[in-house]
């Protein structure tokens, strides 16, 4: 919230006053030209007022003329260093000009003389949040609350902190409290889809949608996060409709562009993709979300030479930090007799499926050390390329490099004509391969071992897992026999198959040794294996 001078009263009828007052009424208007006019002739004509210059800052700001206003705004308080307005008001510029830090500081300067401001805690945490610091914004705009226990922004923004943070059901209580009062905020119910949205309540999420563009039908937020809500639903068609009118509302909107390059991919269409991304990262050089996705584009589209560079990306994404290792990285170039670190960076399968790359590394003089999660150490310890394998967690030798797993295939210049595909590279321990045959022997027919549910803890597990009963019509082919490998949740659904025949392995997997040891003897003895994109898909095709 910018702050103007209140108007004097009773107004002048000549000189630098009334122009000011008659600026100032022009701009509740909104006539921001001809505020500005009457507001520069009023500090050409008393240029030591600090007030005057505020005043102009803020039309100048309302305009998005910025950099300008921050230079009437710094001008001001270096004729009068203690003043709030100006030190607020500094703080919305420099925020809007993405200058975060700075902002923070203008503003805590000017609670400093004011510390009962509520705008001015409201406007810190929103600065904090452009910071990715959402629990010392939280406690900002709940200290604006207790000045002020009706500051409407205040209570939204406090459901934006916490949404950040993880805390989505709180956030949406918060959201709900602030409906109860203003029923006719447009950004809450858009903040509220956002929180059910993450809370996978898809359907509700577009209802608060719909309600917020009934409100504001140019709410090109809205209609961006209503399309990645039928995104989720799999209404395809509506999601690209919906990605479509935000970007008619807002064609500069890059995250708009990134979302419907998502719809793109999700309909198979990779050209519509790469030409959305690229749109996305022309107006947000910096937006690592697009850049990694444009880079799973190209590689899926099998151009790995754009592809692998653009997938470093990644590591200025939140979800991955990047590792501080005593030792440069491996980026490519010579490795005879050097000593290299590869390490596991994602999940299980990335690790089993890019850990045949050690052999390469290998065969160019390379010691290779291989760290990675310790439940897999025991199967990829008969990997064909580490002279070590280490858990993840434990003390490491001296290395002369190191190299992230899913940053070979770049460093190495791998092309689709050169991926490693000496196949197996793994293989089951000999003494359980011989003991799960004597056990698989007995079954009838053609052996299908099935999986169906992934991690719940991954963000797209919900389009990848398969519920079980779209098994049932493999079940009733003639002369098959399937066989679940399916482990801990998502076996509960084997209750529903009694009428069907599946062998169930599932608890007495893995349960002595490390992670896919038994799996790995069972696929050896199977025919065929049909399973949602999980582990052991990489598994399979490893062995």
């Amino acid at each position: 919230m910018s702050v103007l001078n209140p108007l004097p009263s009773p107004a002048l009828a000549e000189g630098p006053d009334a122009l000011r007052e008659r600026g100032l009424g022009l701009a509740r208007e909104k006539r921001w030209g001809e505020a500005q006019a009457c507001l520069e002739e009023a500090v050409r004509r008393r240029p030591d007022s600090a007030e005057m210059r505020n005043n102009l800052g803020v039309v100048l700001s309302e305009q998005g003329r910025r950099t300008e206003a921050l230079a009437c705004f710094d001008e001001a308080l270096r004729l009068e260093p203690d003043y709030p307005h100006a030190l607020q008001n500094r703080g919305n510029a420099l925020r809007h000009l993405g200058r975060h830090e700075d902002a923070v500081a203008s503003y805590e300067q000017a609670l400093r003389l004011q510390p009962e401001s509520a705008d001015t805690c409201n406007n810190l945490g929103i600065a904090l949040l452009d910071l990715k610091r959402p629990k010392e914004a939280g406690e900002r705009f709940r200290q604006a609350l207790r000045w002020q226990p009706d500051h409407p922004e205040a209570h939204n923004n406090l459901g934006v902190a916490l949404a950040e943070e993880g805390r989505v059901a709180e956030a949406t209580a918060i959201y709900r409290q602030v409906l109860r009062h203003r029923p006719r905020s447009a950004e809450t119910h858009n903040n509220l889809g956002v929180a059910l949205a993450a809370q996978k309540q898809f359907g509700e999420a577009i209802g608060c949608y719909d309600r917020a563009l009934e409100l504001r039908p140019d709410y090109a937020e809205a209609h961006s996060n209503r399309g990645n809500a039928l995104r989720q639903e799999g209404r395809l068609p509506e999601a690209q409709a919906a990605l479509e009118q935000a970007l008619r509302l807002s064609p500069r909107y890059a995250e708009a562009h990134n979302n419907l390059a998502i719809v793109h991919v999700k309909q198979g269409d990779t050209r519509g993709a790469l030409a959305s991304y690229g749109e996305a990262v022309r107006l947000l050089p910096d937006y690592a979300e697009a850049h990694t996705n444009r880079a799973l584009a190209w590689l899926q589209s099998g151009d790995f030479e754009q592809g692998w560079p653009e997938y470093e990306w990644r590591w200025r994404m939140k979800e991955l930090v990047p590792r501080s290792l005593p030792a440069p990285r491996w980026e490519g170039g010579p490795l005879e007799g050097q000593t290299v670190l590869l390490w596991g960076e994602q999940g299980l399968g990335d690790t089993l499926q890019f850990c045949r790359y050690a052999a390469l590394l290998r065969e160019r003089g390379a010691t290779v050390l291989l760290e990675a999660p310790a439940a897999l150490v025991p199967l990829l310890r008969r990997l064909d390329g580490p002279q070590q394998v280490l858990p993840q967690g434990g003390p490491l030798p001296e290395f002369d490099c190191h190299c992230p797993l899913l940053s070979l295939p770049g460093a190495l210049g791998t092309r689709l004509e050169s991926v490693p595909g000496r196949v197996p590279y793994l293989s089951a321990e000999p003494e359980r391969l011989r003991l799960w045959g004597e056990r698989l022997a007995a079954l009838p027919g053609i052996k299908v071992g099935i999986a169906w549910q992934g991690s719940t803890k991954y963000a797209g597990d919900g389009h990848r897992s398969i519920p079980l009963r779209h098994f049932e019509a493999l079940a009733r082919v003639p002369g098959v026999r399937l066989v679940s490998l399916q482990k801990g949740h998502g076996r509960e659904q084997l209750d529903a198959a009694a009428g069907w025949a599946v062998e169930d392995l599932g608890e007495r997997l893995d349960e002595s040794g490390g992670a896919f040891l038994d799996t790995a003897a069972v696929l050896a003895h199977l025919d065929l294996v049909v399973t949602s994109d999980t582990a052991l898909a990489h598994l399979a095709g490893a062995l």
